[in-house]
């Protein structure tokens, strides 16, 4: 799956990828080559320890709907810290700048 999300931040100059699979979550960061290895990770945290569930979401519809959540939390209320230590916390500082009068779309599996 990291490798699909790289090609499309490729095909579609996209500067910052988040992948979250039930398991982990990791934000990537293309620098200004096209070249594959262009394609950095910057930080990466447990979903369950991101999304503050009590378990892994096994369902697509229900993670899809737990990361809407929690994006659209981060989106309208910038400074609230929702998890402000260890790598989710370096998670979410790496996308919240990204996000400042951004769209948030979902591509990929379902």
């Amino acid at each position: 799956m990291a490798r699909q999300l790289q090609q499309y931040m490729i095909g579609e100059a996209c500067p910052l990828g988040l992948l979250v699979t039930p398991e982990s979550a990791h934000v990537y960061q293309k620098t200004c080559s096209d070249a594959p290895d262009s394609i950095q990770e910057l930080a990466a945290a447990e979903t369950p320890v991101l999304l503050d569930t009590r378990g892994a979401l096994e369902n697509g519809p229900e993670l899809e709907r737990a990361v809407r959540q929690w994006l659209e939390t981060l989106i309208r209320q910038p400074g609230l810290p929702l998890h402000r230590a260890g790598e989710a916390a370096r998670l979410e500082d790496h996308l919240l700048p990204a996000m400042v009068d951004a769209e948030v779309t979902v591509v990929g599996f379902r």
